[in-house]
């Protein structure tokens, strides 16, 4: 049921010229997350525990006269998934999106500092995403500015941290 609602979302949504289709997680999509405070179009299909290797890009996705900010992987890092099944999964949606014609902006996953094991496991997420990224002309990869310090839990931005990012991804995307 919710694929079709998304199908039915991407099917009916305008295109503008600065517009962005945007695939994430909990960082994204939330009313209150960065993305709400942008100001240009963002198609948001972010959802909360969403996964590079559970997920699938909608084969209905048109990139004329938009982009594609693309934001997952701190869920795979956080569930310990393995380096192949990451860069498999990975390789499958950047390949799907080339494709379409689609430029990608490739946010790496968030590093994650909670313990030792997770901060590991996020550098190691972050490094697999750079080394997909390198095999296609049409990604380009940007780190955000998040602090685990400004968060409200560990992992989720506050509102202040929230409203960085989006000036941040605006002046990154030249929108504006």
């Amino acid at each position: 049921m919710f694929r079709l609602f998304i199908l039915m979302l991407l099917l009916s949504a305008p295109a503008h010229s600065a517009s962005y289709w945007l695939f994430g997680d909990s960082l994204s999509s939330d009313a209150g997350a960065w993305s709400s405070k942008v100001g240009f179009h963002i198609n948001n299909v972010a959802q909360a525990g969403s996964m590079i290797t559970q997920s699938d890009i909608p084969r209905q996705v048109s990139c004329a006269k938009r982009e594609v900010i693309y934001w997952l992987g701190t869920n795979e890092a956080g569930d310990g998934v393995s380096e192949g099944l990451y860069k498999l999964a990975l390789r499958d949606h950047m390949q799907f999106l080339s494709g379409r014609d689609c430029d990608v902006w490739l946010v790496l996953p968030v590093l994650v500092t909670l313990s030792p094991e997770l901060e590991q496991r996020t550098k190691d997420a972050r490094q697999w995403s750079k080394a997909v990224a390198k095999e296609y002309d049409n990604v380009t990869v940007l780190s955000a500015p998040y602090l685990t310090a400004d968060t409200i839990d560990g992992l989720h931005p506050t509102d202040n941290r929230h409203g960085i990012i989006a000036r941040w991804i605006t002046k990154k995307l030249a929108v504006g």
